[in-house]
């Protein structure tokens, strides 16, 4: 590794492992504070969407979509939670950055999945500038979805929208959820020339298992009983998970019993 010399030294009084834990915690603990009131309205949203059976999709792109995979398909999530995340807009496709600039792909995308009016998503994006993000709210609105925004207002007020509409996420949403991570999200300043610890991906899947763990709530306190999976590597897991699946399965692309 290239050493730069002198000019650069650390400028922290702690070891940076031992920081990073810090900075997550500050930024969970600024949500808890300022955002529970939102997380129970989307919480509230996405009981009504079930109670109705309709769906709730998650989307988002590149590493927002780590955030918008979570809850799906997960041990302790909700069977009515279906993703739009395509591989396209994932790190690991090495086109994602193109991908998510993209005009007219949301379109294609929610039209291949069929969403319809009563259904509710959550779009996930730190920025919420790009093309596919933007264009994701629009056509969900479009379509009578309810639109729930995961974003980092710091971040998205200080950058121009790259959608024609000139809007960014939070100005489309019906319920915004800040995940009150700093511009450019990187936290922590060891001296190196940039910043690390990034908060977003972190923050985003708490806040996602806040939304579920209300709507479980919701559901059972209404004498419902919520369609939460098991994981699949306890005993039992299997007849429970492919018992639910009977009813929520969304297609034949996730078809794992």
């Amino acid at each position: 590794m290239k050493k730069r010399g002198s000019d650069i030294m650390s400028v922290l009084k702690e070891k940076a492992c031992i920081m990073a834990f810090k900075k997550i915690y500050e930024v969970l603990e600024k949500v808890e504070k300022t955002q529970m009131e939102n997380i129970m309205k989307a919480a509230d949203v996405i009981t009504e969407t079930i109670m109705n059976g309709r769906w709730v999709y998650t989307f988002g792109t590149g590493h927002s979509a780590s955030v918008a995979l979570e809850p799906y398909f997960r041990a302790g999530s909700l069977f009515a939670i279906d993703s739009l995340v395509d591989h396209a807009l994932t790190p690991i496709s090495g086109i994602a950055t193109p991908a998510e600039r993209l005009e007219g792909f949301a379109s294609i995308l929610l039209d291949h999945r069929k969403v319809s009016k009563g259904d509710t998503v959550i779009i996930v994006s730190n920025s919420g500038r790009n093309s596919t993000i933007v264009e994701c709210a629009i056509e969900a609105k479009k379509r009578g979805l309810n639109v729930i925004a995961i974003t980092a207002l710091a971040h998205s007020k200080a950058v121009t929208p790259r959608h024609p509409s000139g809007k960014r996420l939070f100005e489309l949403s019906d319920i915004v959820i800040d995940n009150c991570s700093i511009f450019g999200d990187c936290s922590l300043d060891v001296g190196a020339p940039s910043k690390v610890v990034p908060t977003a991906v972190q923050v985003g899947c708490t806040i996602m298992h806040a939304i579920v763990a209300q709507v479980v709530q919701n559901l059972v306190e209404r004498g419902v009983e919520p369609p939460v999976p098991w994981s699949a590597n306890i005993p039992g897991a299997d007849e429970h998970n492919k018992k639910l699946l009977e009813k929520y399965l969304h297609s034949k692309t996730y078809a794992p019993y």
